[in-house]
């Protein structure tokens, strides 16, 4: 993955400022912790919306570096992430 630069404007330094709410979903699955977050993670490529990136061309898959710290991202069919 190519090195990403880290930019900030001004509504992320007004959210930081400001108390948010979070945001919480639970899904119930048949499976245990252990299944259910690989299939998560390893397998977000297989269930993840081709529709649903910020990329300007098709999204091609998405990546998850499984490593602490990892990033998330999409490869759009371009070429770019």
């Amino acid at each position: 993955m190519p090195e990403r630069q880290l930019m900030v404007d001004e509504a992320t330094v007004l959210a930081d400022s400001q108390e948010l709410a979070s945001v919480r979903k639970s899904v119930r699955v048949k499976a245990d912790v252990a299944r259910a977050f690989r299939v998560f993670t390893e397998g977000m490529d297989s269930w993840w919306p081709r529709t649903h990136h910020i990329g300007s061309s098709p999204m091609k898959r998405v990546v998850v570096e499984g490593r602490p710290m990892g990033a998330i991202y999409t490869e759009q069919e371009d070429g770019t992430n």
